[in-house]
């Protein structure tokens, strides 16, 4: 679907949003244009910025990299039967079903449910809800940030104190405890010059703010 939006932009001089309005809104009324048009604005915002590898991560740090694998055989699509996945996945249905609740728990797919006429039982079809991703991938790069800022603070308001030999790192407790020597091989410990490591982490916040930013 993207790229019908790009290849009708060619040319144009129009942005994705405008051909949006064109294809979407043209024979309603304003009010209901102004919420078709809120709805494709956020669908391509979270689609446009957010590759597949992106999802993929996303998935993985709630899920696990077991689920990628079933998420790449219902992403894009709509209603895809249990019983379908666990043949083309070629897995037992109860462990596609227990992938599935998985996903389900993270809020990361829905179900509708019918029932079989002939057997008696409900038979689940299942989507993947990829407008949810960006939610949590920004809420992930934030937990991120976070951490980063968390080691600056802790970096520049601490001294830390490294074996010549690499053994190990203490902080200014440690080394005062242990005479400035290392636990493991018995040589001086010196002091750690973390500046270059102090920036290398600020340019990472720095980048990681930006990608936040175009986010929102």
């Amino acid at each position: 679907m993207q790229a019908c939006f790009k290849e009708a932009c060619r040319g144009t001089g129009d942005d994705i949003w405008a051909v949006c309005d064109r294809k979407f809104t043209k024979q309603v009324s304003s009010e209901t244009k102004h919420l078709k048009v809120g709805f494709y604005r956020e669908y391509f915002s979270a689609m446009v910025r957010l590759t597949d590898k992106k999802m993929d991560e996303v998935v993985r740090s709630i899920c696990g990299a077991d689920v990628i694998s079933l998420v790449n055989k219902i992403k894009g699509k709509e209603n895809v039967s249990e019983f379908k996945l666990a043949e083309i996945l070629k897995e037992d249905i109860k462990k596609v079903r227990n992938t599935l609740y998985r996903l389900y728990g993270a809020n990361l797919v829905e179900f509708t449910r019918k029932k079989d006429k002939k057997k008696g039982w409900y038979i689940y079809y299942w989507t993947f809800k990829q407008e949810h991703i960006k939610y949590l991938y920004k809420k992930m790069k934030l937990e991120e940030l976070d951490k980063l800022k968390s080691q600056v603070n802790g970096e520049t308001g601490q001294q830390y104190f490294i074996c010549v030999n690499n053994c190990v790192r203490m902080d200014f407790e440690q080394a005062v405890n242990l005479e400035y020597r290392c636990p493991e091989c018995g040589e001086l410990a010196a002091q750690e010059q973390k500046e270059k490591k102090v920036e290398n982490t600020a340019q990472k916040i720095a980048l990681l703010k930006k990608e936040i930013k175009s986010l929102t």
